[in-house]
């Protein structure tokens, strides 16, 4: 390994890493990309505190991950707008190769070398907007195709600008009423090309689960559709709604969503206990 450089990142799926920041880069300005010797991460929210966002990826999916020694944690400051950029080329092709560096040298810049061309871009601080992990519970996971999630929530889009979201045992439903009409899409568990699988954790049969969401901010991040087959839904009556991205060959991004019209519940975007989160997914 070279000894000048104190980071040297190589993912897997370029591509992946690709729709990743150009979706994040659409509803955040800038974030922090946290790199150890196990694992890349990324903790943030919005502006208006509407969506908090977590990304976890191991170690398994970069062909090269090194970090120096004498480090911990290699943070790195970025603007999205810049760093999209600099690898807005990039195709799905499997020959496609992107790696992130920076020297010992010039710590304030980070590589970007994807084939014949190399970006110097200015890394900048950033202030951290995630502090305390709170606990938190949810009592429904729903299974999804993250293709058919999106074209529901495109189709619910032609009619408001909010989501209400029913789930029951068998079936989940889409609802949208706007001043011009309503709309609802039901799925059940017999619709095999919607991937859909209830499982509630009290093993109470006859449950009912119900939110209310915006839906410009869950369709943000309809470009992971590319990247990801399936999409895992947490819920809770009136509460904050998890979404999880499986992204290929790349790893996992939570999203936790406010829910909206509920004086009941603030949310203050602290909701992430990624230990639960991990345990949950495992027992599905």
């Amino acid at each position: 390994m070279d000894n000048n450089k104190i980071l040297d990142l190589t993912p897997n799926n370029p591509f992946s890493f690709k729709i990743l920041i150009d979706t994040l880069e659409s509803v955040l300005n800038e974030c922090n990309i946290d790199i150890k010797k196990d694992c890349v991460s990324i903790s943030t929210q919005d502006q208006n505190k509407t969506v908090a966002i977590y990304f976890k990826s191991s170690y398994d999916n970069y062909k090269k991950l090194y970090i120096s020694p004498k480090l911990d944690v290699v943070r790195l400051g970025v603007d999205l707008t810049s760093l999209s950029n600099s690898i807005k080329n990039i195709s799905n092709a499997t020959d496609t190769r992107l790696n992130l560096s920076i020297n010992s040298d010039m710590t304030n810049l980070l590589r970007i070398r994807k084939k014949n061309t190399m970006y110097r871009l200015k890394l900048i601080q950033v202030l951290s907007n995630i502090d305390n992990k709170i606990k938190y519970s949810f009592d429904v996971k729903i299974l999804l195709s993250t293709k058919y999630f999106h074209n529901t929530c495109r189709e619910i889009s032609t009619i408001t600008n909010r989501l209400e979201i029913r789930c029951s045992k068998n079936n989940i439903k889409f609802i949208g009423r706007g001043d011009t009409g309503d709309i609802t899409i039901k799925c059940t568990n017999k619709d095999q090309d919607t991937g859909l699988v209830i499982k509630n954790d009290n093993d109470d049969d006859d449950f009912f689960i119900t939110g209310l969401f915006d839906l410009k901010s869950i369709m943000s991040f309809f470009k992971l559709q590319s990247i990801s087959d399936d999409l895992l839904l947490f819920m809770k009556n009136n509460y904050v709604l998890g979404i999880q991205y499986n992204i290929n060959d790349l790893g996992h991004l939570f999203l936790f969503f406010s829910p909206v019209d509920n004086n009941s519940y603030e949310y203050d975007g602290d909701l992430y206990d990624e230990q639960k989160i991990d345990d949950s997914c495992a027992k599905f």
